[in-house]
């Protein structure tokens, strides 16, 4: 958008640079026969109508809300990851705690397997 906002200024501005050309060569009519041109570098945005100014500005504003919207959408998705991330992390650390748990005595000594009971090392 900001692309297209920035080509319909400089289409207002283009025009303005026409409008302000011919009332120029109209004021001037002797001009281009002495190889006088008009400079159109002395129009720029600053010169178009303030109705013309709103409208610009509306259309930045319009484009940066889009563009705010998309990135609180794209951080939202992120984070939504980051937390299915962060609860399965702790699923994962319950269930190593259970297991680990049904492996030891209540006093922290491992139970002994059906493989290696009566075994000492």
């Amino acid at each position: 958008m900001l692309f297209e906002n920035k080509q319909r200024e400089a289409a207002m501005v283009k025009a303005l640079q026409d409008i302000r050309e011919r009332e120029w060569e109209t004021e001037n009519p002797e001009a281009k026969k002495s190889g006088q041109t008009f400079d159109r570098s002395t129009v720029t945005a600053a010169d178009l109508s303030p109705e013309q100014q709103a409208s610009i500005a509306e259309f930045y504003r319009v484009a940066e809300d889009i563009r705010n919207k998309a990135n609180r959408d794209s951080l939202e998705k992120m984070l939504a990851d980051v937390m299915t991330y962060e609860q399965r992390r702790n699923e994962i650390t319950e269930e190593y705690a259970r297991k680990r748990a049904s492996m030891t005595n209540e006093d922290g000594t491992p139970k002994e397997s059906g493989l290696h009971a009566g075994q000492r090392r």
